[in-house]
């Protein structure tokens, strides 16, 4: 439980890696804060139906942005954390506290939803488009709600149940990771990156690529929706991608391993709202108008 907190980078004046860590934590911790605001302000404008998205859709929207309001907040935790380990709990003596362990158990489960809660978005496009005659019967609120559910058990079970046993068991334990500014579980555990990246990557790719294939081959009109969960689902994909890369340990440059696995990845809470305001151009005008106070009608977006 000690580390000699004057031989981290950033203690070391002038040199690449602290000033590296200082804007690579900053940025992180700026991204955190707009991720935070943004995916707040969404879930304000679909649950005060300031906008109004039809039945089940709402419910999964809601789901992926509570994810990516809790993933702004780790990387608020995580950008304080890479530009000084006392953010993390760690003491100029070296020692460090429990928020350093308590911080990696919850943002452990917290990534490792990210792309669980995109399950049951494409579930619902992919019923959408391939039954599309029986959607409304298949996808009832009570069926939503079940898959929203869910879609945080594996990682609730994982890392906030069975990971608190282990470690009372004395089979897994934390210590602080220089390296990586912040507390790691010190055993190798491979069959988790198995189980909460690679699995559920390749089985929403594939879905998605049933979708593409059903659409072109029947020649389905294109939906904005579709476009707005698709485009939400490819970058869910897309930053997640290097995380399982480096785990299975295709080299990388500390610097590019740094803004692709923890830059880049926390910056998915700030693409999502993004893109759903920018494939929705009525739900900006409508809040415009809301805010300004000249209209109190709410926007449907179908």
């Amino acid at each position: 439980m000690i580390f000699n907190i004057q031989e981290h980078e950033c203690y070391r004046n002038g040199t690449h890696g602290c000033t590296f860590n200082l804007i690579n934590g900053s940025c992180l911790t700026t991204i955190g804060i707009l991720g935070f605001l943004m995916s707040m302000t969404l879930i304000w404008f679909l649950a005060l139906e300031i906008v109004k998205v039809p039945g089940s859709k709402k419910i999964f929207m809601i789901n992926i942005a509570i994810n990516d309001t809790l993933t702004g907040l780790v990387a608020m935790c995580r950008g304080l954390g890479i530009i000084s380990p006392r953010f993390m709990g760690v003491s100029e003596d070296g020692s460090w506290n429990a928020w350093c362990s308590i911080y990696v158990v919850l943002a452990t489960s917290i990534w490792n939803a990210i792309i669980y809660t995109l399950f049951p978005l494409t579930i619902d496009r992919f019923i959408a488009v391939v039954f599309a005659k029986r959607y409304k019967v298949l996808v009832t609120t009570r069926v939503s709600w079940v898959m929203v559910i869910m879609s945080w058990m594996p990682s609730v079970i994982a890392h906030l149940i069975v990971d608190p046993l282990s470690m009372a068991l004395g089979n897994l334990k934390i210590e602080f990771d220089p390296a990586y500014s912040r507390c790691l579980y010190t055993a190798s555990r491979p069959a988790v990156p198995i189980v909460m990246l690679v699995i559920p990557l390749v089985t929403i790719v594939s879905l998605y690529g049933t979708m593409v294939i059903f659409i072109i081959k029947n020649r389905i009109p294109v939906g904005r929706v579709l476009v707005t969960s698709s485009a939400i689902l490819l970058t869910g994909v897309v930053t997640v991608v290097p995380e399982v890369l480096i785990t299975y340990m295709v080299e990388m440059s500390y610097e590019v391993a740094q803004i692709l696995t923890i830059t880049f990845y926390h910056a998915n809470c700030i693409y999502n709202p993004i893109i759903y305001f920018i494939t929705n151009p009525r739900v900006v005008k409508q809040v415009t108008k809301r805010v300004s106070g000249n209209s109190g009608a709410t926007v449907s977006t179908t």
